[in-house]
């Protein structure tokens, strides 16, 4: 079965990562530098030498968030990272049932999670993948591959939980995105459903003919879902919560067990149509972020 999970308000309790841009302070700064707020959680680099304007103001650039709160931001792409163990403790008022833990780097995962103060939910995930391993010679000599995404489903369903997060490997380790929320049933994908990626780099050429593409960037998602939905299904209100989803971006959950069917992103569009009764299917168009 697919689902969305809608994101729920979530609090920072405590985090083991640090800073390691400066603080800003009232000073003199020249083109390049960069220093962080902590009232608004981003980076901001100088855009000019002698810069004295506190930013954000139009002589700084936003260089993104601070190490502490990239997991927090709109993009799974920045991680917050710190050497060998990462731990996260966050707390949700609503209730949720569902994590999702995206652009991991680690070896290993564990999830925790408490009612207060009582521990309702205790698992340790490995993050090595088989991907890849087809035979003997790849067994013994292809480099390992480790899991990058992973959503926990089988919490329980209260509110008022609390979460300890904890990525752990022998360098640096990371997370580049983490959502906590209610996970909302959407139908089952069908087989010959598709997902790929949506580049955003900038090919290009010289007179030559060399290959100098002029900007690299990240690639996106995204996916073309068929869905079959039964005569149990409340089909109202599923393509009513789609509706209201509008851009907001969630993570939609296609195929819990291939993580190319996690997708951090929005609804582009749901055709529904109807088929005879107590069968419906629709057409649902995901658009990825970065």
């Amino acid at each position: 079965m697919s689902e969305v999970i809608n994101p729920a308000v979530m609090t920072l309790v405590s985090t083991t990562a640090t800073e390691t841009v400066p603080l800003w302070t009232a000073g003199s700064y020249n083109i390049g530098v960069q220093k962080r707020l902590d009232t608004t959680n981003r980076i901001y680099e100088s855009l000019e030498d002698g810069n004295t304007d506190m930013p954000p103001s139009a002589k700084w650039a936003d260089a993104g968030p601070t190490n502490r709160y990239a997991v927090f931001d709109d993009s799974y792409r920045t991680k917050t990272t710190r050497a060998s163990s990462l731990t996260f403790v966050i707390s949700a008022a609503a209730f949720t049932n569902r994590i999702a833990l995206l652009n991991l780097v680690g070896t290993s995962l564990s999830v925790v999670v408490t009612k207060d103060g009582d521990e309702v939910y205790n698992k340790t995930f490995s993050l090595l993948s088989s991907n890849g391993i087809v035979d003997l010679w790849t067994y013994f000599y292809t480099p390992y591959a480790y899991i990058r995404d992973k959503v926990v489903m089988d919490i329980p369903t209260m509110s008022g939980l609390t979460y300890t997060i904890t990525i752990t490997g022998p360098g640096e380790v990371g997370i580049g995105l983490i959502r906590i929320g209610l996970g909302k049933y959407i139908g089952k994908a069908e087989y010959g459903s598709s997902v790929g990626n949506k580049k955003f780099s900038i090919p290009g050429f010289d007179k030559y003919g060399k290959w100098t593409p002029t900007s690299r960037r990240p690639n996106a998602k995204r996916g073309s879902f068929d869905m079959w939905l039964s005569g149990n299904d409340d089909v109202d209100d599923i393509k009513s919560f789609l509706d209201d989803l509008d851009l907001t971006l969630v993570v939609f959950v296609m195929t819990p067990e291939y993580t190319r069917g996690i997708i951090w992103g929005y609804a582009n569009d749901a055709n529904f149509t109807f088929l005879t009764y107590g069968i419906d299917k629709y057409r649902l168009e995901i658009e990825g972020a970065t």
